[in-house]
């Protein structure tokens, strides 16, 4: 076993960060549970073993990695700061959902360039920014949804709407909303992802909402919304190896399923979960929460 400083290679280092970036992308989106955290483990104990004392008992001196992984800590560090003074001075903030069936990002992106702010993939960045809640009483299957718009103009000749859609608030978040509001929203944004986060106490008008709150956080804030055809198809077909549990980005259940998939628990529950989603009601845009 090796101990002290890993030998540099400014060869694989680059290779590392180009080719082997893109293999591993198209991996990740190809194999159920490449790249998470403990699946070496189930894959290949000996190397997960070897590799983990490995990396216990030396260190690199590659200027690239001391370079990468001081940005990384530096990020991690301003997201951790950020992300507790926020949610200390707010104390029912809920995350805006649906955003990936909308052009919410565009949107978003480019509201900010407006503003002078730019949007960096390269660690997490905080925007300050005013959205509008709008309720939707007209809308059948839940006549208190409160839809999150973008009503910022459009400059001249710009190609992309600054306004429209956004996402939604959380079901049952308790909300009591007539009429449409302006609120300041915190948008967290950053690695390819980006959330946006509502302070809603102001709209609570009685302490039992602000305690059905409390006592359904966990039930949306677990929830994710995907498409009930393709994760209906997805559970019939192959749901005892957990690739609906994939696709909705539960990967630890997904794995549950891929490890005991030679019995028939995975696929009796999978069934049910198929046949269940897509008997659910849902609107045009045929999207259910799981």
């Amino acid at each position: 076993m090796k101990i002290g400083p890993r030998k540099p290679s400014i060869k694989k280092s680059i290779k590392a960060r180009t080719t082997g970036k893109a293999k591993r992308s198209i991996k990740k989106a190809t194999i159920p549970g490449y790249g998470k955290k403990g699946t070496g483990w189930i894959k290949d104990p000996k190397k997960a073993a070897y590799n983990k004392i490995y990396n216990k008992t030396t260190f690199g001196v590659n200027p690239l990695s001391s370079i990468n992984n001081s940005n990384k800590e530096n990020y991690k560090t301003n997201y951790d700061v950020n992300n507790k003074n926020y949610e200390s001075n707010n104390s029912y903030i809920v995350e805006v959902v649906g955003t990936q069936y909308t052009d919410a990002e565009r949107i978003l992106r480019n509201v900010l360039k407006d503003n002078g702010e730019t949007w960096n993939t390269y660690g997490y960045h905080y925007h300050n920014l005013n959205l509008t809640l709008v309720p939707e009483p007209d809308n059948k299957y839940d006549p208190n949804a409160i839809a999150v718009y973008s009503n910022h103009p459009t400059p001249k000749n710009a190609k992309i709407n600054r306004s429209g859609k956004i996402g939604y608030i959380p079901k049952n978040s308790g909300i009591i909303l007539n009429e449409p509001t302006e609120v300041e929203t915190i948008i967290k944004e950053g690695f390819g992802k980006f959330y946006i986060k509502v302070e809603i106490s102001q709209f609570l008008e009685k302490e039992e909402n602000i305690s059905n709150l409390n006592n359904e956080a966990n039930s949306f804030t677990n929830k994710v919304i995907v498409n009930k055809f393709i994760f209906s198809i997805l559970a019939i077909f192959l749901g005892m190896f957990g690739i609906h549990w994939f696709y909705a980005k539960k990967f630890k259940r997904g794995l549950l399923y891929f490890i005991f998939y030679w019995t028939a628990i995975p696929f009796c529950l999978s069934l049910y979960e198929g046949i269940k989603a897509l008997l659910t009601p849902t609107d045009g845009s045929h999207l259910i929460e799981v």
